[in-house]
């Protein structure tokens, strides 16, 4: 009767302990896939974090980037003089100059007939190609030319009416920058 006994209890105890590992195990199992799914999560959010900060800190650089030749429209209609502006050929050079040591595609100034005023083109009446009215521009706009294109500009335009900048008897109503995309976005990469 002892040994039937000890038989059944040693079974018990076998069952309980064989209980006890599968709870352990089931347990262990839980909390893993537990941790495991608070660890994506958390990664995920901390990604969405980075993305949302990097988002920012570009959106900081093109905009800063965008001021700043806004600044540089300032500064180089500051620098124009009367010798600029004695004619046509005159200003060219004067525009050749800023090119270069503002690595711009294009600085342009708009009579109020329209024509346009180039360093390399000479004067030009191909304002419709731009997205600004130089008629009726009160303050700096910001717009992309060949959006669809390989070849997108970026074209940061100003008014210069209430300057009384005159070339012979053409008044100068409106100046833009045309800056290559590349240039525009130096300093913003992932």
């Amino acid at each position: 009767m002892n040994s039937v006994q000890n038989n059944r209890t040693t079974r018990i105890a076998a069952a309980g302990i064989l209980l006890v590992v599968l709870m352990l195990i089931a347990g262990t199992l839980w909390t893993g896939r537990s941790a495991q799914k608070d660890t994506v999560e958390a990664a995920r959010s901390v990604s969405r974090l980075y993305l949302d900060e990097l988002a920012g800190r570009r959106e900081q650089v093109v905009k800063n980037n965008i001021n700043n030749n806004i600044r540089v429209i300032d500064v180089a209609l500051g620098l124009l003089n009367e010798a600029d502006l004695q004619d046509p050929e005159h200003l060219s050079d004067y525009q050749r100059r800023l090119k270069l040591l503002f690595e711009l595609e294009r600085f342009a100034f708009v009579d109020e007939d329209g024509f346009v005023y180039t360093a390399d083109e000479g004067i030009q009446n191909d304002i419709d190609r731009y997205s600004f009215d130089y008629k009726t521009i009160s303050e700096p706009l910001v717009f992309v030319r060949n959006l669809d294109s390989i070849d997108k500009k970026v074209i940061i335009a100003a008014p210069t009416r209430d300057r009384d900048l005159y070339v012979g008897d053409r008044h100068l109503v409106a100046c833009y920058m045309e800056i290559d995309m590349d240039n525009m976005l130096s300093g913003v990469s992932m």
